[in-house]
């Protein structure tokens, strides 16, 4: 989770940085790691997603589990 931005950073200019490098996530389950990227960010910057964009950023993340793209829960293990 780095350089975070206003709009999705594959677009290609996406803006400036709102939130600090929180590290890296890995997982078989891309709805499971959007929905703990997302937490991780808000634990630490707070609601930026909904403070720049004027929405929460859960809606493709809910969007994808209701197609049975994934999980929303995870577990955070912590590796070396």
């Amino acid at each position: 989770m780095k350089n975070i931005t206003k709009e999705c950073d594959c677009e290609k200019n996406p803006k400036g940085i709102i939130a600090e490098d929180q590290g890296s996530l890995a997982s078989l389950d891309g709805v499971a790691i959007d929905q703990a990227a997302y937490d991780i960010i808000v634990k630490h910057a707070g609601e930026v997603f909904e403070e720049y964009n004027h929405k929460k950023g859960t809606a493709q993340i809910i969007a994808a589990e209701e197609c049975g793209m994934g999980k929303k829960e995870y577990t955070l293990k912590q590796c070396a």
